[in-house]
């Protein structure tokens, strides 16, 4: 049966899942919050079809076996060098498991279901972005006429009280600059803020003894436990449906894209509260 309710909100998860764990966890999330509707996950950045086998075996792991599992763009918009170095994009995924190899699978284009779920909506969607943020730039950029169906767009990127190239932003800043300047309502939410969310060493292993098949990938993923497990993403699906979660301050910024050494820096133009 379709979960679907008046109240609940229409998402689509944008992710990297497969590098840093908080991705994992923060689609963990999601498939535990009655009050969102998860219409599909699409992939971004690099290996995006390894990194789809692992959204997919999550999601029919924690029950999701319907919501569709697209792929997105491998590569970003402009930009192939990152950090001075060229971009691997055949690096190995950090927290990728053997057990995805299984879930194999003819994943639908990333940009078309996209169109086509925002066409069809009813209900604005909200979009969630974890990762970069190259599949929301282009399709901002190529169809401008679907920007009414997007309720907002809740980021996990940049950093906006310490100068930092934050990494979501930083792999693709034509795109994060897209996105900010498009007129979209948006969330942005930090790395000043997601730091101060993680798992300790007594959270990992109380999640390693829950023994459901998520939580068990999960733990999987983690390989041991760590001093802190960073759960920037989960904050970002959280406040999707839970604004009143945290504080929200109002600013107009910009996207560093010329510097030799500020690619992807968050620049604030000024304090519009």
């Amino acid at each position: 049966m379709e979960r679907y309710e008046i109240s609940m909100k229409n998402i689509i998860i944008d992710t990297d899942i497969g590098d840093d764990f908080d991705d994992a966890f923060a689609l963990a999330l999601a498939m535990q919050m009655p009050e969102v509707n998860i219409l599909g996950v699409v992939t971004v950045f690099k290996n995006v079809d390894k990194r789809c086998k692992m959204a997919r075996m999550m999601l029919d792991l924690g029950g999701f076996a319907q919501t569709e599992v697209c792929k997105g763009f491998s590569k970003p918009l402009k930009q192939r060098e990152m950090f001075h170095k060229p971009i691997d994009f055949s690096e190995k995924l950090w927290s990728y498991v053997d057990d995805c190899d299984t879930y194999n699978g003819n994943f639908r284009d990333g940009f078309e279901f996209y169109t086509q779920t925002l066409e069809k909506s009813i209900k604005p969607v909200t979009i969630i972005t974890l990762g970069a943020m190259t599949n929301v730039a282009y399709l901002l950029r190529e169809r401008p006429d679907l920007m009414n169906k997007i309720e907002k767009i809740v980021v996990m990127g940049g950093a906006y009280d310490i100068n930092y190239s934050e990494y979501n932003f930083s792999c693709d800043p034509e795109a994060a600059q897209i996105v900010i300047e498009s007129p979209v309502p948006k969330l942005l939410i930090g790395l000043d803020v997601t730091f101060k969310c993680f798992l300790n060493r007594k959270d990992q292993a109380a999640l390693k003894n829950i023994g459901h098949p998520v939580t068990d990938v999960l733990s999987k993923m983690l390989g041991g436990e760590k001093d802190a497990v960073y759960l920037h993403d989960p904050l970002a699906v959280y406040t999707a449906a839970h604004e009143d979660f945290v504080k929200w301050r109002r600013e107009k910024v910009v996207i560093e894209t010329t510097g030799n050494y500020t690619r992807g820096v968050v620049v604030k133009m000024c304090n519009c509260n």
